[in-house]
């Protein structure tokens, strides 16, 4: 590890055994950073001592905020279930935690949102909302590529879901109805932070009851023009077919992240779409996006995160909105 992370990140606490706590696990590991576990189930958190050979401890973070001090931490990484995740963040505060990365939404109400950006400024901590696209080496070069092209002219984007994959019986019901949030949103976030938040927004959501476990609407459309006047659309339908994309347009061509992991680029006067030549490697070795994410944390380059009260605008004006929750 570099003396630069040495100072930086004195030592890293990862909160949760699932999946997600595991990819995180991959990068600290490589990054060769001082790092301990707290889990709550016994099978899973034996799992991660055998993988990466680190410090875990089951029981939960309540019972582990009794024995020790949060304030040897500097930074933590919450990946707990989504209903667990508000809970857990506010003993972390409470705890002495100053510096968060939250998964995402961080909560699915604006009330829970609300409590957790209230308690961040109250205790001077930063919450983080990991947004893993954000730090795509796709979108962090894209970001360069449109700047040089003197700006975005408009963007459109699709979050079409893949309903027929998806299993209602592993995920709770409150998040299932808010899908948007829990899943869609990572699309969404990213657009509006290559070209600002919307400044109007006119959303429409059809197809009431269409999906059991996601009520609300199952067919989404609308436009807007973001802050930093960028007229943008969207339109996703979950009943027919679809993906996730974003296309960005500039004076040189348009630039198109599908699938987002992936840049590639239609030259103006050109039929065709080709994959532009970058460096992948860390989104091809780890999950996508997170060593990035997870590398400007720990050395508190915290510009491009998505910060808790951003989160909480965000909800309030886009994502249930958009979504008509």
């Amino acid at each position: 590890m570099s003396n630069n992370i040495k100072n930086l990140a004195k030592k890293v606490l990862i909160v949760g055994s699932g999946y997600m706590a595991s990819e995180y696990a991959k990068v600290l590991s490589s990054l060769k950073v001082d790092y301990e576990i707290v889990g709550r189930g016994l099978k899973n958190c034996k799992k991660m001592k055998e993988k990466f050979s680190v410090e875990v401890f089951s029981g939960g973070i309540e019972n582990f905020t009794t024995k020790k001090d949060l304030s040897k931490y500097s930074h933590i990484i919450n990946t707990v279930n989504i209903h667990l995740l508000n809970e857990t963040t506010q003993i972390l505060i409470k705890g002495g935690a100053k510096k968060i990365l939250l998964e995402k939404p961080g909560d699915l109400n604006i009330s829970g949102l609300k409590k957790l950006s209230e308690l961040s400024n109250n205790n001077d901590a930063d919450i983080l909302i990991a947004y893993n696209r954000r730090f795509y080496s796709s979108v962090v070069n894209l970001k360069k590529l449109v700047k040089n092209d003197g700006g975005i002219l408009s963007v459109h984007f699709d979050f079409t879901e893949w309903i027929h994959k998806i299993n209602p019986a592993k995920y709770d019901k409150k998040s299932l109805k808010k899908w948007i949030m829990c899943n869609s949103s990572h699309v969404i976030d990213t657009v509006f932070y290559l070209i600002g938040i919307p400044k109007s927004l006119n959303s429409y959501a059809f197809g009431e009851k269409k999906i059991e476990w996601h009520p609300n609407a199952s067919a989404f459309l609308g436009f807007g023009v973001s802050e930093k006047n960028i007229p943008f659309t969207y339109h996703s339908n979950w009943q027919s077919s679809g993906r996730w994309s974003i296309k960005v347009l500039t004076k040189s061509g348009t630039y198109y992240l599908e699938p987002l992991e992936i840049l590639k680029k239609q030259e103006i006067g050109s039929i065709n779409i080709e994959k532009i030549n970058l460096n992948y490697s860390y989104d091809e070795n780890f999950k996508p996006g997170i060593y990035n994410q997870v590398n400007n944390f720990i050395r508190n380059n915290f510009d491009d995160f998505c910060t808790i009260k951003d989160q909480l605008n965000m909800t309030k004006y886009v994502f249930n909105k958009i979504a008509n929750y």
